[in-house]
C-alpha cells in the first residue's frame, strides 16, 4: 500500500489532510493526537466531529467517564442539534462546537 506524505512546513511531514493544519488559538481548546481537547487547560472533555458532505458526525466525552455523547446524521444539516443534544447528554457548552462555527440550521 502506497501512502503519500505532505511537508508542511521545513522538517515536518504527515500523511492526514491537505493544507494548513493549523487554527487560530480559541479559549478552552486544545489538540491531542487528532482529538480536540477542551475545557480548563483541556481537561474536561474530548471532542472529534466529522463532515463529509451529506453526512456529520460528532463525539464528545467528559475525561473523567461521567457522560458521553456520540452522533451520527445523514443530512448536511446533521450537526444543527448537536448542540442540544451535548447539552442534555453532558450538560453546559461545547467549546468544539463553538469553535467549528456551524450553526446549520
Amino acid at each position: 500500500m502506497t501512502r503519500s506524505s505532505l511537508v508542511w512546513e521545513e522538517g515536518v511531514t504527515g500523511t492526514a489532510g491537505i493544507g494548513d493544519p493549523s487554527s487560530p488559538p480559541q479559549e478552552g481548546i486544545f489538540w491531542g493526537l487528532g482529538w480536540g481537547l477542551q475545557g480548563p487547560g483541556g481537561r474536561e472533555a474530548i471532542w472529534h466531529w466529522g463532515d463529509n458532505g451529506a453526512w456529520r458526525a460528532y463525539v464528545a466525552a467528559r475525561r473523567d467517564g461521567s457522560a458521553g455523547l456520540v452522533y451520527f446524521a445523514n443530512s448536511h444539516k446533521g450537526l444543527g442539534i448537536a448542540r442540544d443534544l451535548a447539552a442534555l447528554a453532558m450538560g453546559g457548552t461545547q467549546p468544539g462546537l463553538d469553535w467549528l462555527g456551524y450553526d446549520g440550521r
